[in-house]
């Protein structure tokens, strides 16, 4: 046995209860959003279901918090592309909603 003492190792109330609110949400958006709207017929099935679901969320969801851009893309790099992307096709709208002047 080691003589040097134990690290105690301090960690903020604030910081688990931010971890486990996340944590929460996660399992509340995979029930609500799969599991209870298919019906599982065995363990590989919701493995099946559950990998998808992973992929779904990290890959294809939208995010309100970092621009309705996917985390995958935020990870990537391609934020700012995908943000220029919709600046163009805003402008594009606009122009084609405003009036024609007439001579």
């Amino acid at each position: 046995m080691s003589s040097q003492p134990a690290k105690i190792v301090k960690i903020s109330f604030f910081v688990i209860c931010v971890q486990t609110i996340k944590i929460e949400r996660y399992h509340r958006s995979l029930k609500s959003e799969r599991i209870r709207r298919s019906c599982l017929l065995s363990l590989a099935d919701g493995c099946r279901l559950l990998s998808l679901y992973v992929h779904h969320y990290n890959c294809e969801r939208l995010y309100s918090a970092i621009g309705y851009i996917s985390p995958f893309d935020k990870l990537l790099g391609n934020a700012e592309s995908i943000f220029a992307s919709r600046r163009d096709k805003l402008l594009f709208a606009r122009k084609l909603r405003t009036p024609i002047a007439s001579a």
